[in-house]
């Protein structure tokens, strides 16, 4: 129900009277259907609170659910990149050699228990064309080139995680006098997981660009949506 909105000069309640924006002052004008004066339409200060703090407590969840996918698939992502990296180091085969053998060695009596597998293989796909989707179509306040910036360099870093920390335990191990050694990954596997991580960037790349055509789908069945939920408010409340 609407919050009453009385005329100052006869009294009627002008709650449900449409509002007209005046074009110099840019205000919400009613005016009265009897007596013809004007009014400004005003929202309660207690409305407007309440509005105002549903509205942050919406962008707050928004930013929670967006940081929680980007760390998701971000990690995600490039730990299946160490385990694809490490089977091509360990067998000097290349990623699509890698790939294939995941699907055929699949029913092989003779399979190792620590080559990659088809569950990872399509993990890890799903997770790169996933992450180019929502990137395209769950950003659309970014810039064009945003996504192509802002995704490899996280990427990388999460990538780069065992060579940051060892970096960092390195000199407290030195101040403390314990003695330590290096048992972090090489630099040839580095090098060998940054080739997975290209081609996982390039996945990413080609969904990107089908993330606005979802985007605007799904804000089209939204407003489908919207559309038939008024049409039916509206016969409920008698055709009006």
């Amino acid at each position: 129900m609407a919050i009453s909105h009385l005329c100052l000069s006869c009294g009627l309640d002008l709650a449900r009277v449409r509002v007209s924006r005046d074009n110099a002052l840019h205000a919400p004008i009613v005016t009265c259907p009897e007596c013809g004066s004007s009014a400004i339409r005003r929202k309660p200060a207690l409305v407007k609170a309440w509005r105002t703090a549903m509205r942050r407590r919406t962008a707050a969840w928004t930013l929670v659910a967006q940081l929680v996918v980007f760390n998701a698939t971000m990690w995600s992502i490039a730990g299946l990149s160490w385990t694809i990296s490490h089977q091509m180091q360990d067998d000097h085969q290349s990623l699509v050699q890698v790939i294939v053998d995941a699907f055929r060695l699949e029913g092989s009596p003779m399979r190792r228990f620590d080559n990659v597998g088809p569950w990872h293989v399509s993990i890890w796909i799903f997770a790169s064309l996933a992450a180019g989707l929502w990137l395209g179509s769950a950003l659309p306040h970014w810039k064009r080139w945003t996504p192509y910036v802002v995704w490899p360099i996280g990427l990388t870093t999460a990538f780069s995680a065992p060579f940051i920390g060892w970096a960092i335990w390195f000199p407290v191990a030195a101040l403390a006098a314990r003695p330590t050694y290096y048992d972090g990954p090489s630099m040839a596997g580095w090098l060998i997981g940054m080739q997975v991580l290209a081609a996982s960037y390039v996945l990413t790349c080609i969904a990107v660009q089908a993330g606005p055509f979802a985007r605007r789908s799904w804000d089209r069945s939204r407003a489908r949506r919207w559309r038939k939920r008024l049409a039916r408010r509206r016969l409920l409340r008698g055709g009006e």
